[in-house]
C-alpha cells in the first residue's frame, strides 16, 4: 500500500489540513482511502525550508493511518537536494523507513541532483522527480507510468483536493485535539510527539533547573516519553493538563498546565530563557485560566511559586492572583520559602 501526502496551510492562523491518499499500488486507478489531519502550529512559508512546515503535516497524516503498513510515500516537494540540506523527503524517510518519491511541480534551483526531470504524456512541462531510500530511475519511471491523464497524476490530484477540504478528518480532530486558545502573539494547543525536541530543549536553561528540576528532561527521548503521558491525559478527569504555548510563527516557547493538587488545581507554566521578558507568561497563563476555568468548573485556581522567584511573583500579580500565604511550604519534595496565591474566576452578571 502506499500514500500520497498533501497539506492546504491557512497563513493567518498558522495551522494547515493535511491528506493522506491511499492506494493499492503507486500505478492504481482509484484510492483505497483517504484521512485528514489538523495541524496546529506550522511556520511561515521559507523558500528551500518548506520541510519545515511540510514535514509536522506527514507526521500527522502517519499517524492517522492505524499501523497500516506503508510500502511508499509520496510527497508533494523534493525528497533529494543533492547537498548537505536535506530535503522533505529525506526527513520524511529517515522518520519512517519508508522509501520516499518527491513530485515538484517547481524546479529548486538549488537542487544538485542531475536529471530529475519527467514529462509525462499529454503535457510539455516536465515534473521533477527525486527519491529517498530507492532507485531514482525507478522513481522517475513510476511517476512517468502513474494513472491519469496529462501533467499530474490522479493520486496526486486527489490528494491535493484531500488537503483542500477540511472538513475531511474533522470528527477525528474533534476527538483529539481539545484545546485551541489564540492570543494576539501566542496559540495554546495540545502536545504531538514531533514536539520532543523542543521541548527538551526548553527546558535545559538555568531558571528551570532552579525552580522546577524535575521538568528538566536531559534528552530527547526524556522528552519523548514524558509527552506521550501528557498526550494520553487530554480527554480525561485527573490530568496533568499540560499544553505547549506556540508563537504565531509555529516556535515552541514553553507550556502552561493544569495540575491536580490535594486541595484543587495549581497553575503552571514556563518559558524559555531565549524568550523571557516579553509577557509570554502572563498573556498565556491570562487566555488559558478562564478557559480551564470553565471547562472544568473551577471557581478558584491555585498559584505557588518559590519566594526567590520575583519574575513569578510577578506574572501571578498580573493574572490577578491573591496571595493568601507567605512562608515555609512544600514545594517539589522540600520545605522552602513559598508564597500560594488564589486565582478566582469573575462571576457572570
Amino acid at each position: 500500500m502506499i500514500v500520497v501526502i498533501d497539506a492546504d496551510y491557512n497563513e493567518e492562523k498558522h495551522c494547515a489540513h493535511a491528506a493522506g491518499v491511499l492506494a493499492e499500488s503507486v500505478f492504481a486507478d482509484k484510492a483505497l482511502d483517504t484521512v485528514g489531519a489538523f495541524v496546529d502550529g506550522v511556520g511561515d512559508y521559507i523558500p528551500g525550508q518548506f520541510y519545515r512546515r511540510e514535514l509536522k503535516c506527514a507526521e500527522a497524516v502517519m499517524r492517522r493511518l492505524d499501523g497500516r503498513e506503508i510500502e511508499l510515500i509520496v510527497v508533494d516537494g523534493y525528497a533529494d537536494s543533492g547537498t548537505d540540506e536535506k530535503a522533505l523527503g529525506t526527513f520524511v524517510y529517515e522518520k519512517f523507513g519508508v522509501p520516499v518519491i518527491g513530485i515538484a511541480k517547481n524546479k529548486y534551483k538549488k537542487c544538485m541532483v542531475p536529471d530529475t526531470e519527467v514529462v509525462r504524456r499529454g503535457c510539455k512541462k516536465p515534473l521533477y522527480v527525486t527519491c529517498a531510500g530507492m532507485d531514482p530511475a525507478a522513481a522517475k519511471e513510476w511517476v512517468a507510468e502513474m494513472c491519469g491523464e496529462y501533467r499530474l497524476p490522479l493520486l496526486v490530484k486527489l490528494a491535493d483536493k484531500a488537503a483542500r477540504d477540511w472538513t475531511l478528518g474533522a470528527e477525528e480532530n474533534e476527538r483529539e485535539r481539545k484545546m485551541r486558545i489564540e492570543t494576539d502573539r501566542l496559540i495554546i494547543t495540545d502536545f504531538t510527539p514531533d514536539m520532543a525536541e523542543a521541548v527538551h530543549m526548553n527546558s535545559l536553561d538555568e531558571d528551570n533547573r532552579r525552580f522546577v528540576p524535575d521538568e528538566v528532561f536531559e534528552t530527547v527521548e526524556e522528552a519523548r516519553e514524558t509527552l506521550e503521558f501528557l498526550i494520553g491525559q487530554y480527554g480525561g478527569e485527573e490530568g496533568p493538563f499540560v499544553h505547549p504555548v506556540l508563537l504565531r510563527s509555529g516556535e515552541n516557547i514553553g507550556y502552561v498546565q493544569l495540575v491536580r493538587i490535594p486541595d484543587g488545581w495549581e497553575l503552571g507554566y514556563h518559558i524559555a530563557k531565549a524568550h523571557t521578558g516579553k509577557g509570554y507568561a502572563t498573556e498565556a497563563s491570562c487566555a488559558f485560566l478562564p478557559a480551564m476555568a470553565e471547562k472544568m468548573g473551577l471557581s478558584e485556581i491555585i498559584g505557588v511559586c518559590l519566594a526567590e522567584n520575583k519574575a513569578s511573583v510577578r506574572v501571578m500579580e498580573k493574572l490577578g492572583f491573591e496571595p493568601v500565604f507567605r512562608g515555609v511550604g512544600p514545594y517539589q519534595g522540600e520545605q522552602r520559602e513559598i508564597v500560594r496565591n488564589i486565582w478566582r474566576a469573575a462571576k457572570e452578571g
